[in-house]
């Protein structure tokens, strides 16, 4: 008599299914999916102005556009432009951080205006967004307080930016390492 194995084949499949699902499982449960708060409101709350808030931070773009430099400078460099979270392209660049200010430089004339605070979030992380604080007007340019030791690695720096009645979200991916 012959020996059939097509049972221990089907046996073996469901295991190891069993095993799929009880592994996917505890990596979900070990890495949850981190809730987007670009606009620090809840995206589905996001997602059904999206259309509104892009008009708005476009207008806004289209009055003043914001360079962020870890130098006092009056340069424009299109690379360090700061843009809402929306709007970043994928190849964006990074800006490497070791200093202890940052600088906002603004292509506006009401720039003195604006009110910018400052805040810290380490990217692919659990650790809540750190407030750094409001940023200064200094001779035509914002000026942050002076940032505290971060671990090195990459963290978005975001805007909040308030123009009257308005507010406004920036981002730039930037990369903190040590000197």
């Amino acid at each position: 008599m012959k020996k059939n194995y097509y049972p221990l084949a089907i046996f073996s499949f469901l295991v190891l299914m069993v095993c799929c699902i009880v592994a996917s499982v505890v990596i979900a449960i070990r890495d949850p999916a981190l809730e987007d708060t670009s606009y620090f409101s809840q995206k589905k709350l996001i997602d059904s102005h999206i259309n509104e808030i892009i008009k708005k931070h476009n207008l806004f773009l289209s009055k003043c556009q914001l360079y962020l430099d870890t130098q006092k400078t009056s340069k424009f460099q299109e690379t360090h432009q700061i843009l809402p979270p929306y709007l970043i392209k994928a190849n964006h660049a990074i800006l490497q951080i070791s200093h202890q200010n940052l600088y906002l430089i603004p292509s506006c004339k009401q720039a003195k205006d604006l009110k910018i605070t400052l805040f810290f979030e380490k990217i692919n992380s659990n650790k809540e967004r750190e407030k750094i604080g409001k940023m200064h007007w200094h001779k035509d340019l914002f000026i942050s307080p002076k940032i505290p030791d971060f671990q090195p690695g990459r963290y978005k720096a975001i805007f909040k930016i308030q123009e009257a009645n308005e507010t406004f979200f920036f981002e730039k991916e930037i990369f903190f390492s040590k000197n």
